[in-house]
C-alpha cells in the first residue's frame, strides 16, 4: 500500500501524507523479510519526499507485550536513510513521525503503553462524552467516546500536517512536522523514544 500510494503520487502536485493507524507488537518485530520490506517501503517513501505519520500503539492488557512503541510507530527511532534523492530529507529526520494519544485533559490515554510515549501527542478520542450524547443517533445510555487510541491521534496529526502543507507546499516533510511540533503545547514530560 505504501509503494502504491507513492507510485501513484504526482510529485509535482500536492504533497503526500501517509497515515499509518496500524501496529504490531515489538515482540513480533524482527529483521525477517516481512519487517524489512515494510521498513524499506517507508524509507523509499520518505526518500521520495512523503511524510509518514504512525500511531504509537495502545496497550493490549498483556503486561509482557505492552512495553515500548508498537511498529511502525517505533521506526521514529530510525533516521531517514542517507543517499536519498536530491532535496529529499535523507539522514535528517525520522523514518516516521510517531504520535501518542491524549485525553481531553492533555493526559495520556488510559491505554497508553509504558515506554511508548513519543515526542508528539494529539487528541485520541473521536467524540467527547458531550459530543457523543448530543449526536442525533445518541441514546440515553450513550457515554464516553466512540473510539479512542493512537490511531485517532495519528489521523488528527495527519490532517493537521496536510493542512500546514496545503498552505506551504514548498516545505519539506520535516519542515512541516517542525511547524506541527512548534505550534503544539509543551506538556513538560519527556518522550520515551525519538530519533
Amino acid at each position: 500500500a505504501v509503494y502504491e500510494a507513492v507510485s501513484g503520487w504526482d510529485t509535482t502536485g500536492p504533497p503526500l501524507v501517509i497515515n499509518l493507524s496500524i501496529g504490531w507488537e515489538p515482540r513480533f518485530h524482527s529483521t525477517d523479510a516481512p519487517f524489512e520490506a515494510v521498513e524499506e517501503a517507508l524509507a523509499w517513501a520518505r526518500c521520495q519526499g512523503a511524510l509518514i505519520i504512525a500511531a504509537a500503539g495502545n496497550a493490549t492488557g498483556r503486561a509482557t507485550s505492552d512495553l515500548g512503541p508498537m511498529y511502525p510507530g517505533g521506526y521514529e527511532q530510525n533516521a531517514t536513510p542517507a543517499g536519498c534523492a536530491p532535496g529529499a530529507p535523507g539522514g535528517v529526520g525520522p523514518l516516521v513521525f510517531s504520535v501518542g494519544g491524549l485525553d481531553g485533559g492533555d493526559e495520556p490515554i488510559v491505554n497508553s503503553r509504558p515506554g511508548g510515549r513519543p515526542a508528539l501527542a494529539a487528541p485520541a478520542a473521536l467524540f467527547t462524552p458531550d459530543e457523543r450524547n448530543a449526536a442525533p443517533w445518541a441514546t440515553s445510555d450513550a457515554a464516553g467516546p466512540l473510539l479512542t487510541g493512537t490511531s485517532i491521534a495519528a489521523a488528527v496529526t495527519s490532517a493537521i500536517a496536510a493542512t500546514v502543507w496545503y498552505y506551504a507546499p514548498d516545505l519539506t516533510a520535516d519542515e512541516v512536522m517542525d511547524i506541527v511540533y512548534q505550534s503544539g503545547e509543551d506538556l513538560g514530560v519527556p518522550s520515551d523514544y525519538c530519533l
